[in-house]
């Protein structure tokens, strides 16, 4: 196995890890508490494959340019300060496996339709966001674990709340 890290900023590194075809490109900044957005330059990264920036204080909107990431199959956006509208492009991200978005101030769906057209989770995979309770931030009809504004968690098709902290993030 090789990994190369190339410097995109001062605090930011792409991470290209390789063992067998295709490599694994991943760019990690969990549990930083950074703070501002998310740069559109990001849409640029088309190889992409894993994008962790969970726990951190990243704020505004989720720039459309990321549906740019055909290759994208893990996506942890979760417990920052996003707010607004999910953006439709992330929608075409047909190969998403694992996405996380719970814990921020996001609305929009994941209705049938949008869900047909995303790839199912695989068995390891996860669809996570803030789905659950009387009148959920986020609706999501292939959801396999909902949350509540309390962060109480409920695995699909089974009673009882976990805590986010005993779930491996997308």
């Amino acid at each position: 196995t090789t990994a190369a890290f190339v410097p995109l900023s001062s605090s930011l590194y792409l991470a290209t890890v390789s063992n067998t075809p295709p490599p694994t490109c991943a760019c990690v900044i969990a549990h930083n508490k950074f703070k501002g957005t998310i740069p559109t330059e990001l849409g640029k990264l088309t190889k992409l494959t894993r994008l962790y920036l969970h726990n951190n204080k990243l704020a505004g909107s989720i720039p459309s340019e990321i549906g740019k990431l055909a290759n994208l199959a893990r996506l942890s956006l979760d417990h920052n300060r996003f707010m607004g509208a999910i953006p439709t492009e992330l929608y075409q991200l047909s190969n998403l496996e694992k996405f996380s978005l719970v814990g921020n101030n996001m609305t929009g769906s994941f209705t049938p339709s949008i869900c047909d057209e995303m790839q199912q989770p695989t068995e390891d995979g996860d669809f996570v966001t803030d789905c659950l309770g009387d009148s959920p931030r986020i609706p999501c009809a292939c959801c396999t674990m909902c949350c509540d504004a309390e962060q109480c968690c409920d695995m699909v098709g089974t009673d009882g709340c976990i805590s986010l902290d005993d779930h491996e993030p997308a």
